[in-house]
């Protein structure tokens, strides 16, 4: 049906808009789902209490680090959803729920951890959108094992300054590079299961 492509094309259009006001690094919309609700797990009530935030959601793509983030238009009020995607994202299906964590990280000492739920009032649409999160996730999160290998490297071979430090470190006992890189990545690794 060529009309239907060509409003759905023009609504993109228009929801990239949007989105280009909110945040100028963003370049296009990976996915999108037309109304979803949010909710947050109240850990001392254990139950789902309902967030005021309601509206379209969408996967969008940036230019710069976190390449991707997925954002919830609110039509409620003009306090939106906005959470980065990282390699670390940790996500999980339980119907009618995506479920994931959201890091808020405050100036002290860690950040407080939200469990949000995101309803999706049409079920196909939650199943196109966590593949694709999963999908983003899982190569993200390998092109962020490959930055901190290639850091790692840069960092044994390349500056003067920390050799030394190895050497000495070699004496003492060897220190295998290899093994220095696996215990960089062990924190990314956890977040698979």
């Amino acid at each position: 049906n060529m009309a239907a492509t060509i409003t759905e094309e023009a609504r993109r259009k228009a929801n990239l808009r949007v989105l280009q006001r909110l945040d100028s690094s963003i370049l296009d919309i990976a996915g999108s789902a037309t109304h979803v609700v949010l909710y947050e797990f109240d850990n001392s009530e254990q139950k789902w209490e309902k967030r005021n935030v309601e509206g379209s959601l969408f996967l969008a793509k940036r230019s710069e680090a976190p390449r991707f983030k997925l954002v919830v238009l609110n039509r409620n009020s003009r306090d939106n959803l906005e959470v980065p995607i990282t390699g670390k994202f940790q996500m999980q299906v339980r119907d009618p729920y995506l479920i994931f964590r959201e890091e808020k990280s405050s100036g002290g000492s860690g950040g407080s951890t939200k469990i949000l739920g995101i309803w999706f009032h049409d079920s196909a649409e939650r199943e196109a959108v966590s593949a694709l999160l999963q999908k983003i996730v899982e190569s993200l999160s390998k092109i962020e094992e490959m930055e901190v290998q290639h850091a790692t490297n840069g960092q044994i071979l390349g500056k003067e300054g920390v050799r030394p430090q190895v050497q000495a470190a070699k004496a003492s006992g060897p220190i295998d590079e290899g093994a220095a890189a696996t215990a960089l990545l062990s924190p990314l690794s956890l977040s698979q299961h």
